[in-house]
């Protein structure tokens, strides 16, 4: 999905967190529950801020905050605890979107964020260590 110029694309979880809606909404807001999305790989970003970098903190009860938008930096990192957890990390298309990139996770320290993450119940991929798998049966990586 493309949006048009005034537009933000905002990622809606269903009420009960299981899949996601695209939408695009007048303004730069995309009001409760949405997630504002300015891209969704590297592909849509250039210059001085070259990475589609992803903030997306998991809370208990399902409920998912964030962003998507091209940054300068994009120091990957996870975390967990709490019922939830937060990630930081590039936006991809595939693992060679991953190349060379690393991040903090826990028990691993700074690793390879090298594989093309996601579910298929959400239409953006992500940058983890491999290892991810192996934590949860509902993400798959390239």
């Amino acid at each position: 999905m493309t949006c048009g110029t005034g537009q933000a694309c905002c990622i809606v979880p269903d009420i009960m967190g299981m899949t996601v809606d695209t939408m695009c909404v007048t303004g730069s807001s995309c009001g409760d529950g949405g997630i504002p999305a300015t891209c969704d790989g590297p592909e849509d970003c250039n210059g001085g801020t070259p990475n589609c970098c992803a903030d997306i903190s998991l809370g208990s009860m399902m409920s998912v905050m964030g962003q998507a938008s091209c940054t300068a930096t994009c120091p990957g990192s996870a975390t967990a605890g709490g019922g939830g957890g937060m990630i930081t990390s590039k936006l991809c298309h595939n693992s060679a979107d991953c190349v060379g990139y690393n991040g903090m996770a826990p028990v691993l320290g700074n690793t390879a964020f090298d594989r093309c993450c996601g579910n298929d119940a959400v239409p953006i991929k992500f940058c983890a260590p491999g290892l991810i798998t192996a934590v949860s049966n509902q993400i798959t990586c390239d």
